[in-house]
């Protein structure tokens, strides 16, 4: 009989492969719009692979080691990024640029590009992602635009309305419901009785995109119950701008009507006053003029050292809204600079007619008074914004 010989073998499972994330963003080199749909490949790998999503993003887990990544997508060349290491338990970015084969015979592929982020359909996606009930104006749609400013932008936005050519109210609700912001930094106001500041001193040439708070956030200013302004300026151009752009608005019941105005100074069209306003010589200065102090003669001297343009003339035919701008800006090296200087006057006549009714409590309502007058002022706005933004990493 032969002998029969038993084993017994333990076999313990292998332990898997520590794995990594490599992840990053595909653009176009022409105008670093993200390309979506492009395939992603590992060269070293058969079968894996993916494809970027809506916003050019991609995501490819791979084992420990380093990789050659090949990309793929439709009337683009192909790009290729080597030597890309992966470690356990890390993420590994990885971003590149492709070219249209029809606009290039040569490409220098580079590891890295700037996002466009103010785009509209980024602007889109960030609104339904958003905790708060918000809208918003891209760079692209405030370039298609044909206001020369923000106040003028903000006009098709769902919910605000624009009063008297510059000032946002937010739901319907006054000017003191609501906040700007501008570069996430609280910005006063210009006028004097009013909280608002006026958006049409801020050019939309400057401005990157315009988002409307309508909600609240831990994050964000308390200080507003109808909405919140939100502007961010353009950081670093692509290129050298020089824009100088002359606008004008007719008024039907102004422009080239007869109008009302008074002697003034040189400077007035400005904003600016030229001294014609100032005290007289006469007058002392920081002291009290009360009856007892100064004598007759003297009183009668401080009143004829006024000027006597007291009655107001007639204009034929009043000039039509007037606005200037210039914006400037480029980038040199990490270090991205903008300005603008904006001006508008705009003359104004307004008239208003009251009538006053009283009762006695017995008689229906008696006809009292009326009164018909007209009132015609001119505003001048002056303004400047100057953004400095320095790159830190390249």
């Amino acid at each position: 009989m032969a002998p029969l010989c038993l084993s017994a073998q333990l076999v313990q499972p292998g332990t898997p492969a520590a794995t990594g994330i490599v992840a990053g963003t595909i653009f176009d080199a022409s105008n670093g719009q993200p390309i979506r749909g492009a395939t992603v490949s590992a060269v070293e790998l058969s079968g894996k692979q993916t494809a970027t999503d809506t916003d050019g993003r991609y995501q490819l887990t791979l084992p420990v080691g380093s990789y050659s990544l090949k990309i793929l997508a439709p009337n683009y060349l192909e790009a290729k990024l080597d030597a890309v290491v992966v470690k356990a338990n890390e993420a590994t970015e990885a971003s590149t640029v492709m070219a249209l084969a029809s606009n290039v015979t040569k490409v220098d592929v580079v590891e890295s590009a700037s996002a466009v982020t103010a785009t509209a359909e980024a602007m889109l996606q960030e609104r339904k992602l958003s905790a708060v009930v918000s809208d918003s104006l891209s760079s692209e749609e405030l370039k298609k635009s044909v206001s020369s400013d923000a106040a003028g932008a903000l006009q098709k936005v769902t919910g605000v309305s624009v009063v008297d050519s510059g000032f946002v109210y937010v739901r319907g609700l006054g000017e003191r419901y609501s906040y700007t912001m501008l570069n996430s930094a609280m910005i006063p106001t210009t006028e004097t009785e009013k909280r608002v500041v006026p958006l049409d001193l801020f050019p939309s040439a400057l401005i990157d995109n315009i988002k409307i708070l309508k909600t609240y956030t831990p994050d964000l200013p308390g200080e507003f119950s109808g909405g919140l302004v939100q502007m961010q300026t353009v950081e670093f151009p692509t290129s050298k701008v020089l824009s100088v752009s002359y606008s004008t608005g007719f008024n039907s019941a102004t422009s080239f009507r007869e109008s009302g105005d008074y002697i003034g100074g040189g400077t007035d069209f400005w904003g600016f006053d030229d001294g014609t306003r100032a005290l007289p010589s006469q007058i002392p200065i920081g002291k009290r003029i009360v009856q007892g102090t100064y004598n007759q003669q003297e009183l009668q001297e401080f009143g004829r050292s006024f000027a006597t343009n007291w009655e107001p003339r007639r204009v034929t035919s009043m000039r039509p809204t007037q606005t200037f701008s210039v914006v400037g800006g480029n980038t040199f090296g990490r270090v991205g600079l903008v300005g603008a200087l904006t001006f508008q006057n705009r003359p104004q006549n307004q008239f208003e007619i009251q009538r006053y009714l009283r009762h006695d409590g017995v008689n229906p309502f008696i006809f009292s008074n009326y009164e018909d007058f007209n009132a015609y002022n001119q505003a001048a706005r002056l303004g400047a914004v100057f953004n400095a933004a320095v790159r830190l990493s390249p």
